[in-house]
């Protein structure tokens, strides 16, 4: 640590946020906590308010509690019992079609019932889908380039894909997502 290190609010946050996720992890292994910034409005994040809105669903990962602080917000979630999707695929090889194609069942409803909640992920990949090694049931991780869900164009996107930026409508991917279900999986 450099001793000529300004003290700034900022400084003595980000060691409390250490301190407290330490703390937590001796306290209770079986949660996470997540530290997230405060914007310049300081409101309430919207993946607090997401994952409060999805609570019920059991595909995802519970948020259990939430605390603000000067500087950010500490969430306290969940740890699940596994790994995410690419550790996973790294650790045991592809997945057989079989084994993919239960996954992926868990992952379409896991994702309708987060819709049906009023939740639209929106950064469904491998680093969000968590598997439990022990019962190969998945969760959904990190809310934070969710949205509410609406029955209009979505415009405004996270992230630096250019493709993103296009709008689209929630009912043709839940369109396309439901057939797909239908005609495939069984």
């Amino acid at each position: 640590a450099n001793p000529y290190k300004k003290k700034t609010a900022a400084n003595r946050e980000e060691a409390l946020s250490r301190e407290v996720r330490s703390l937590l992890n001796k306290i209770c292994p079986e949660n996470k906590a997540k530290i997230i910034k405060k914007t310049e409005d300081g409101r309430t994040p919207l993946e607090v308010a997401l994952m409060e809105q999805v609570a019920k669903v059991d595909g995802v990962i519970q948020l259990l509690d939430w605390f603000e602080m000067p500087e950010s917000f500490m969430l306290v979630m969940e740890r699940c019992n596994g790994v995410d999707l690419f550790d996973f695929i790294s650790e045991h090889g592809p997945l057989k079609e079989s084994h993919a194609r239960r996954l992926f069942s868990q992952l379409l409803d896991n994702v309708l019932m987060c819709n049906n909640h009023g939740g639209h992920h929106r950064d469904i990949k491998d680093e969000n889908i968590l598997i439990d090694a022990k019962t190969n049931k998945i969760k959904l991780s990190e809310f934070g380039s969710g949205t509410y869900l609406n029955d209009g164009l979505y415009s405004d996107f996270e992230g630096n894909n250019a493709d993103l930026n296009k709008p689209c409508s929630i009912f043709t991917w839940k369109s396309k997502v439901l057939k797909t279900r239908k005609d495939h999986v069984q």
